[in-house]
């Protein structure tokens, strides 16, 4: 519960004291400005007092302490003056933006202290450029800037205030903080954070959640992995890498109870009503787990380990002809859909692609920043593969838009396919093995489904 707010709290809640200013590194004077608003004392005043009535709905006496104990305007100079320390600007609606994902991102997933330097650049860059590419943002008034950035500030401060007490409490804690990180960043950037990475790279999308169906492919989607399969070393269609008889050695080597796991689909619409579809891996005993992005030589068959890697984890059984699932979490059944192995040595030619991507809610005036990603995926019956993936970062409101794209991911390998596993030589040598799935009409590839990326034919 929290009772009062101090100025220590918030500095220590924002993890954003004790080091160096990197002020606007690597950015021009126009994409630091684009986002820049002046605060105004009163309207400050009014957002706070506003967060303290919905604060009140479930804390009423909480509520009336920190409105007779906090002031506005000391609490946005002491916010002001801790984020100036690391080159943040509270006055930057870009800016606040980014610091809303960053605390939503280390909270998620356990994080104490500073993001690093490095993080901060990536993350101000990416929010500065989206913001930047037009004038767009800039049509936007101060005060509409001014709300959205207010209630993104106040919500982290109370958040972090309220970890401090939570660290204290053990594991029980740590899992509150981890849930209260999840239920803020669906609160204000309307995404589930624990599907992004956001660190030296900037904000990438990390989990497929809600894909292109596999018979009627969607545009845009939720967020897919920047990452697959492995972003190593460019693009090439030739060079170093296992030979096909390394792989097809590697794979043989496998335990045989990850060789003969079955690999099934579950396919739901999500509360978004966008078609959502997710790999499940059955292995004999009756484990079942949903972790596409393990290296299947690394798996251990316990559910310690599933739980370890962050990854959903329960139990399978047949049904008629078919196959259904349910989760440590979830004790109903659901039904799976089998997909077909493939036969070993096979070898595809074709392009695909993937979409994916998430929206933001910057504040309750209108503007909207979404995280998209676009991704590329050619296999040739030379014996490689190569993939690409794009994010890129927009914002829109009041009728206005501005946009800007990060670098490619780009990664290739050769590969061996057996089954349902995908064996990876990638040209530094190294090998690794994932579960996928492809499907094959009239002799095309319409679908390949690797590292929880759902790729599909135009």
């Amino acid at each position: 519960m929290i009772v009062r707010l101090s100025l220590s709290v918030l500095a220590l809640g924002l993890g954003l004291i004790s080091a160096a200013p990197i002020v606007g590194q690597g950015l021009s004077a126009s994409a630091a400005s684009t986002g820049q608003f002046r605060r105004d004392p009163a309207r400050a005043a009014q957002n706070l007092s506003k967060f303290i009535d919905e604060i009140a709905k479930q804390n009423p006496q909480g509520a009336a302490a920190v409105r007779t104990s906090v002031n506005a305007a000391e609490l946005f100079k002491g916010i002001d003056a801790e984020l100036a320390k690391r080159g943040i600007d509270s006055e930057n609606f870009g800016d606040v933006m980014g610091v809303m994902w960053m605390t939503a991102s280390r909270g998620e997933k356990g994080l104490v202290g500073d993001p690093d330097d490095a993080t901060i650049v990536a993350v101000k860059r990416q929010m500065a450029s989206a913001m930047s590419a037009t004038s767009g943002v800039g049509k936007l008034s101060d005060g509409e800037k001014q709300d959205a950035a207010d209630e993104m500030l106040l919500r982290m401060l109370f958040f972090e205030a309220a970890s401090v007490q939570m660290r204290t409490q053990g594991a029980q804690g740590l899992a509150a903080i981890k849930t209260a990180a999840r239920q803020m960043a669906q609160q204000t950037l309307t995404v589930d954070i624990s599907q992004f990475t956001v660190d030296a790279r900037g904000i990438t999308p990390i989990k497929f959640g809600q894909g292109p169906s596999p018979r009627q492919p969607v545009a845009n989607t939720t967020p897919a992995s920047p990452r697959t399969p492995v972003n190593r070393a460019p693009v090439q269609t030739s060079g170093s890498g296992a030979t096909a008889a390394q792989l097809r050695a590697a794979y043989t080597a496998l335990p045989v109870a990850l060789k003969s796991a079955i690999i099934a689909e579950n396919d739901y619409y999500d509360g978004y009503n966008n078609y959502a579809l997710e790999m499940w891996m059955l292995f004999p005993g009756g484990l079942a787990a949903q972790c596409p992005n393990a290296d299947v030589a690394k798996i251990q068959l316990t559910r310690a380990w599933f739980q370890g890697q962050k990854c959903d984890v329960g139990e399978w059984r047949t049904s008629g002809t078919g196959y259904q699932f349910r989760t440590d979490t979830d004790p109903s059944w659901e039904d799976l859909i089998k997909t077909k192995p493939t036969p070993a040595g096979t070898l595809f030619e074709g392009k695909l692609r993937s979409s994916s991507g998430g929206s933001i809610n910057g504040g309750p005036e209108g503007v909207t920043t979404s995280v998209m990603s676009a991704g590329s995926f050619t296999i040739s019956r030379a014996g490689w593969l190569a993939t690409s993936m794009q994010t890129s970062v927009s914002s829109s409101g009041q009728g206005v838009f501005a946009g800007g794209s990060g670098a490619k991911n780009q990664s290739r390998a050769n590969y061996y396919i057996s089954g349902n596993i995908i064996t990876l030589g990638f040209p530094d040598g190294s090998i690794e093995h994932r579960y996928a799935s492809f499907e094959v009409e009239k002799g095309v590839l319409e679908h390949v489904y690797m590292n929880d990326t759902f790729y599909f034919k135009d």
